[in-house]
């Protein structure tokens, strides 16, 4: 199998590597807006260099995406017109409008696209959604989960993706859903600052972001069930409140 990856920053990186040590895969074509690192990467790990993503996807049998957010949707698209299954990093897109295009296209071309949420295959999370399932936590009524990286991402990424509400907070979205079976519930996102001082570096904005899910009244319950997750975001104040707001 010939694979085109799409992107090789840190994650795409890692993805290339791993593709490269699976069995059954010939050739890893790696492209990257950035030449020298995409040339370079090919030249780590024995692949082969994809001047463009035409060139990348031409005569593959498949095709991995880890590109910036803002991008991945047009390469979806582009994945999908020449029938070629795809996994994708998360989140699809940068907005909605975007994301239910996407669904569209695969709908319509009946392809396949598996999207990144890595954390449905943890043992950790997979255990946690067999005993809730089961009953065997009782009436559940509140859970947390908190994400960290262990390095801040670098301005890059800040510039070129959704950040970490957008795309970090979205696996507490489906890991929230797929746990507890509530696909159809809302979920809300609440945002409040927090204290400056404990901030990794005093330029930063940190945030609370609470993920809120609303249940009716069980037997006089909490009907809130919250899962919080702290960040050290790094947005300027006025755009973390249009994201909260």
């Amino acid at each position: 199998m010939k694979v085109a990856i799409l992107g090789v920053g840190r994650l795409g990186a890692f993805h290339a590597k791993v593709l490269k040590e699976l069995p059954g895969i010939t050739e890893v074509r790696i492209n990257d807006a950035d030449a020298s690192r995409g040339a370079s990467v090919a030249k780590e790990l024995s692949a082969t260099h994809a001047a463009t993503v035409e060139e990348a996807l031409t005569g593959a049998d498949a095709v991995v995406i880890v590109t910036p957010t803002g991008t991945r949707a047009e390469l979806i698209h582009r994945a999908l017109d020449r029938h070629l299954p795809v996994f994708c990093e998360k989140p699809i897109a940068l907005d909605l409008d975007a994301t239910k295009t996407v669904l569209e296209h695969v709908a319509k071309t009946d392809g396949r696209v598996q999207i990144g949420f890595q954390r449905r295959f943890d043992a950790g999370f997979q255990e946690a959604r067999r005993r809730v399932r089961a009953g065997e936590l009782g009436t559940v009524y509140s859970f947390q989960m908190t994400s960290c990286d262990a390095q801040p991402p670098p301005d890059t990424y800040i510039e070129t993706s959704g950040g970490q509400f957008v795309d970090q907070l979205i696996h507490d979205f489906d890991m929230t859903r797929w746990i507890f079976g509530d696909d159809e519930k809302k979920l809300a996102l609440k945002v409040s600052w927090d204290d400056r001082s404990k901030s990794p570096d005093p330029a930063w904005d940190p945030w609370l972001a609470r993920l809120v899910k609303s249940y009716p009244d069980v037997d006089g319950a909490v009907p809130d069930q919250q899962g919080p997750d702290r960040f050290w975001v790094q947005f300027p104040k006025q755009v973390t409140d249009d994201i909260a707001y």
